[in-house]
């Protein structure tokens, strides 16, 4: 049965609001965005980035900053953000992207730190 894929579904309403947000080694001289992203650009193509994915949740977002602030960053994906954010914790990982709701949980216990 032919459908179109954009105009045969109405949008009721939004189920969740979950942001992503970039979580950055406790080794990398940053505490912000804009610092975070003058450390990448000195060390063009060596920081790097994990992600749960390829066209995942968390690989979009880093994606659109990479490309929006030309920082030469390596975005690795991960089979989820669990090994992702042990390699961050481990500091094989300069940053990754997490949904909030866990990188809060993260970030409350922080041993590595």
């Amino acid at each position: 049965m032919p459908y179109d894929g954009v105009n045969s579904f109405t949008i009721i309403g939004g189920i969740t609001a979950n942001p992503a947000v970039l979580a950055i080694s406790t080794h990398i001289p940053a505490t912000n965005f804009a610092q975070f992203n003058a450390y990448a650009k000195s060390r063009t193509g060596r920081v790097n980035v994990g992600t749960a994915g390829n066209g995942s949740f968390t690989h979009l977002p880093i994606e659109l900053v990479r490309t929006a602030t030309a920082t030469p960053i390596t975005v690795i994906p991960y089979k989820g953000t669990g090994p992702a954010a042990t390699d961050l914790m481990g500091h094989t990982l300069d940053a990754m992207v997490e949904q909030i709701t866990t990188a809060l949980g993260l970030a409350s216990t922080a041993p590595w730190r």
